[in-house]
């Protein structure tokens, strides 16, 4: 069942475990989520669990592994600058605060495709969150 606790670790990751009618995801918290075969949760999911799911994504798991979002967010936007220079034939540069819309932008493609898939939701916000930080310290 999802449920919002002041558990740290973020509720919808790790391992899954099917039955037939549901599926089980456990948090690395130990949380269970229970989902209807088509990946929609069954209990209801608030605001304050996709809040608190994206503040342990973007603070603590992405930025072990991917280091800090600025930095990173600018390597990403150096990258597809040369290749939507090259391949518009235009003088195109992007920055991290770019970077960050469009990977918003991506997500709500997605949403768009598949409502339900909280993932999709839950990165949003992460996205956004970084972009306004970004955009806010200069």
């Amino acid at each position: 069942m999802v449920t919002e606790t002041g558990n740290e670790k973020p509720v919808f990751d790790t391992s899954w475990k099917q039955s037939a009618d549901m599926l089980v995801r456990t948090s690395t918290g130990g949380q269970k989520i229970i989902l209807s075969p088509d990946e929609k949760p069954i209990a209801a999911v608030t605001r304050n669990v996709l809040l608190k799911d994206a503040e342990t994504i973007i603070n603590k798991d992405r930025a072990a592994t991917h280091g800090e979002a600025e930095n990173s967010f600018q390597t990403i936007g150096d990258y597809w600058s040369v290749y939507l220079s090259k391949q518009l034939g235009l003088g195109v540069t992007l920055n991290p605060m770019d970077v960050a819309q469009m990977m918003v932008l991506f997500k709500v493609a997605r949403i768009h495709n598949n409502p339900q898939h909280t993932d999709n939701w839950v990165d949003q916000v992460g996205y956004s969150a970084l972009g306004g930080e970004i955009a806010l310290a200069k």
